[in-house]
């Protein structure tokens, strides 16, 4: 096992497979999970976090988006609009 003592003598350590050398990454995607070069979960933990965010403020935005609307008075206009024929 080589130890490093610093991030640029990375850069010099080639690995090959199948007689091809693989490319040095920072993180890598392995079914689903984000692991990066230290083995550790920050990159794939912030990941999650900015999807969650995001699914969060869309939910946010439709909330107030149905509050600004008043939800319940545009059902019922619907339904007069929609059934107005019918009762004819």
């Amino acid at each position: 096992m080589k130890y490093l003592r610093s991030p640029t003598e990375l850069t010099s350590f080639n690995v090959y497979l199948s007689n091809v050398s693989l490319q040095w990454t920072i993180c890598v995607k392995y079914l689903g999970v984000l692991i990066d070069n230290r083995l550790d979960w920050s990159s794939h933990v912030q990941l999650i976090k900015r999807k969650l965010y995001a699914s969060n403020m869309l939910f946010v935005a439709i909330y107030v988006l149905l509050r600004w609307l008043n939800l319940g008075s545009f059902i019922v206009t619907y339904n007069i609009a929609l059934f107005q024929g019918y009762s004819q």
